[in-house]
């Protein structure tokens, strides 16, 4: 029964992400990774992927591990794409439920639970979970990021096996793609490592040669990606705020992490602290409660490394939130099983019963901003068939986070500004511009 009832769950998370999908369109950065960016033509085959790469990899950043799979999904029918990353976030919940499961195969509670908090507090999920190329980015990015820790999670808990034998080259292999992956949260995920090797020394244990081989492959992965030349350059042209010395620009974007950290995550973060609290005064597992909080602070890592840089989009909160979300998973198969089991499972349906009242809510408003993108497509192809190549049109407002549109570049007032031009490129039209908001 239990078996059958974790397998609903996930059918269910499934149909939810897939509906979701078919309902949001291509946008903004669709658009443009729709093109070869080394000859400028639109990708058609397998064999333009990697010439592509490699000039994104000079010109624009080094995630090229992530838009790969960009490039590749638009070559493909939309309906591909939306069931593949319908797939995917089934991924990301069986990855945070490997990471937080206690000694029961198939524990529900703990699957609707953080089913429910992925669908709650997943930042931005329109745009992180939905858009093809920010899914691709961020919930690809964040899923691969976290399967590469299991191994590190099992080895602060005295479970499972490490990566040993022929699996050990493929495991590295993946280490350094994940490192490639974020420039936050792979560096986040290195620190979760760290923390695992530190606990080996401090029960003066030596770390395996597999943990520094880990750490190794993922550290040169991110330098890949953090010192590409496209990276660089980007960087260079972002400038430094007017009047601010080097200590007062750290601190403002350190102000914007902060917020950010307010604004998008205050309720997970308390939401670890009771748990965590909680888990202390009932006897949890000491184990658990140092790797709960081993996540909790690698969330906290992943969001103040965007004091780096000036410009954080809330996009960019995805893997910090998944790490405090696996913080809190982590105590709730102790907590269910210890004097507060009531409360929590009261706190768990709660949380599944908000996610399907804010799934229900935000259906309608997805299927208008759906049909309105449709309506745009069908005006904008009528007048292109009629002869008229530069079309004047409406931009799309988004509604709720859960769609792509809000806060995302739609087509402007301004005809050469790049979502504008390979709008117009995609549908076959000399300029495109906007006169009015919908």
């Amino acid at each position: 029964m239990k078996r059958r009832l974790f397998i609903g769950i996930l059918i269910l998370f499934w149909l939810v992400f897939w509906v979701l999908n078919v309902l949001t369109p291509l946008l903004s950065d669709d658009y443009r990774y729709a093109y070869s960016f080394a000859t400028g033509e639109r990708m058609t085959h397998l064999s333009q992927l990697i010439p592509s790469m490699a000039a994104h990899y000079q010109s624009f950043n080094g995630r090229v591990v992530v838009h790969f799979f960009t490039q590749l999904m638009l070559m493909m029918d939309k309906s591909v794409f939306n069931v593949l990353n319908a797939g995917m976030a089934v991924l990301l919940l069986l990855v945070l439920y490997r990471l937080c499961r206690g000694d029961e195969r198939h524990d529900c509670w703990l699957l609707g639970a953080l089913g429910a908090l992925v669908f709650l507090f997943a930042p931005i999920p329109g745009q992180t979970m939905l858009w093809l190329d920010g899914a691709c980015n961020y919930l690809w990015g964040t899923t691969l990021i976290l399967w590469v820790l299991v191994p590190w999670r099992d080895s602060m808990l005295g479970e499972g096996r490490a990566p040993n034998g022929r699996l050990l080259p493929l495991w590295l292999l993946a280490c350094a793609l994940m490192g490639a992956t974020s420039e936050n949260s792979s560096p986040a995920a290195v620190s979760l490592m760290l923390l695992a090797m530190g606990r080996h020394i401090h029960h003066k244990q030596r770390p395996a040669p597999w943990m520094w081989l880990g750490v190794g492959a993922a550290c040169a992965g991110w330098l890949f990606m953090a010192l590409s030349p496209g990276t660089l350059q980007r960087l260079s042209n972002d400038g430094t705020i007017a009047g601010a010395s080097l200590p007062g620009e750290l601190l403002m974007n350190f102000q914007t992490a902060t917020n950010m950290l307010m604004n998008e995550a205050l309720v997970p973060c308390c939401l670890f602290l009771a748990l965590f609290t909680l888990g202390c005064f009932m006897g949890v597992n000491r184990a658990r409660l140092f790797t709960s909080a081993c996540l909790f602070a690698c969330g906290l890592v992943a969001n103040f490394s965007m004091v780096a840089v000036a410009f954080y989009p809330t996009r960019a909160l995805m893997g910090a939130m998944m790490l405090l979300l696996a913080a809190c998973g982590m105590l709730i198969p102790d907590l269910l099983r210890a004097k507060a089991a009531p409360a929590v499972a009261s706190a768990v349906v709660c949380a599944a019963f908000l996610a399907a009242l804010t799934f229900m809510s935000i259906l309608p408003s997805n299927y208008n901003r759906f049909q309105e993108f449709n309506a745009r497509a069908a005006s904008i192809a009528a007048e292109r068939d009629a002869g008229n190549l530069n079309i004047t049109t409406y931009h799309i407002l988004g509604n709720t986070t859960y769609d792509a549109f809000y806060q995302n570049s739609d087509i402007t007032d301004a005809v050469d500004y790049w979502p504008n031009v390979y709008f117009a490129r995609y549908y076959g039209l000399e300029s495109i511009v906007i006169n009015e908001y919908r």
